[in-house]
């Protein structure tokens, strides 16, 4: 795929960069624009910044590169988020087993959780579950467009139900990646492992991370006991509430089928409400049945 030459133009503009040898473009499990630079003495990740979520992002991407669990960031603006480069490979590609996937995901999970003391940790937007649903039903997929009535009862149901349980177990915001996937951790060739990719990072209570973390990776639901084993051996301060963290689930499901949708990936989509209508079935939720509006 050929770059726009005006990329170059700005890319080469940037005060980090006084001469760019390769210019490369990386598609591998990056849902934005990403590029590889090699320069005469270094070379580069490059992210161009998605601007509705920059700020957020920025301001998560510094406040886990302050503490070595992402990369460093070489230079940030509202536009360009530049970071070393880290040769490796993502832990979806990796040769184990998913057992030790997990176990290397949340440690990198835990470790975000616990920065609410940062400074930059201020600057990160709470989560709005019915605004992240409804940014993506604003230009809806003609698949959908005959059920956004019946998505905006489940939208106002879930938010409800999830503000109601925060509030009755007052459950602490932390700092929540909110795409804990495992493309988005890279294993360098020295074995260690980084988080990147902040583009969905928000305040949010852990159950939050732990849901996506689940729901994205297709971790079995039988598997979830074992995640927050995992999860509070390394964080034994936190409690984990079953309660808000099925909800998230369900939320968590809903909301990556309707990201699939919007970037046509259907089979993935119906992977999710899939995943969404039997947990919902297997909890005792009355809640609509989504497989069946796209299928």
């Amino acid at each position: 795929m050929a770059i726009n030459p005006d990329i170059i133009h700005s890319l080469k503009s940037l005060p980090c960069f006084t001469e760019i040898q390769d210019l490369s473009l990386l598609t591998d499990g990056f849902s934005h624009t990403c590029f590889k630079v090699i320069t005469a003495t270094n070379v580069f990740f490059v992210k161009k910044l998605n601007t509705a979520t920059a700020d957020g992002e920025a301001n998560a991407s510094l406040a886990c590169a302050e503490q070595g669990i992402s990369p460093h960031i070489v230079y940030l603006d509202k536009q360009w988020l530049i970071t070393e480069f880290i040769d490796g490979s993502s832990l979806a590609d990796a040769k184990i087993n998913v057992d030790s996937k997990t176990v290397i995901a949340l440690k990198l999970l835990a470790s975000c959780n616990k920065l609410v003391a940062s400074e930059y940790y201020r600057a990160i937007p709470l989560l709005d579950t019915s605004q992240s649903v409804n940014a993506l039903l604003i230009n809806p997929t003609l698949v959908l467009a005959p059920h956004l009535d019946v998505l905006d009862k489940l939208t106002h149901s879930l938010t409800d139900s999830i503000k109601s349980l925060i509030c009755k177990t007052q459950a602490l915001n932390v700092l929540c990646h909110g795409d804990v996937n495992f493309t988005n951790v890279i294993l360098g060739k020295d074995q260690r492992s980084w988080l990147i990719d902040f583009e969905c990072a928000h305040k949010a209570p852990v159950e939050f991370d732990l849901a996506m973390f689940i729901a994205v990776n297709d971790i079995p639901i039988n598997q979830l006991k074992n995640v927050i084993y995992s999860y509070t051996t390394l964080v034994p301060s936190i409690s984990i509430n079953l309660d808000l963290l099925h909800h998230y689930l369900l939320y968590s499901f809903y909301i990556n089928g309707l990201w699939y949708l919007d970037n046509n990936l259907q089979s993935l989509a119906i992977s999710q409400w899939s995943a969404f209508d039997n947990f919902a079935c297997q909890q005792s939720f009355n809640h609509t049945k989504l497989t069946a509006l796209i299928t």
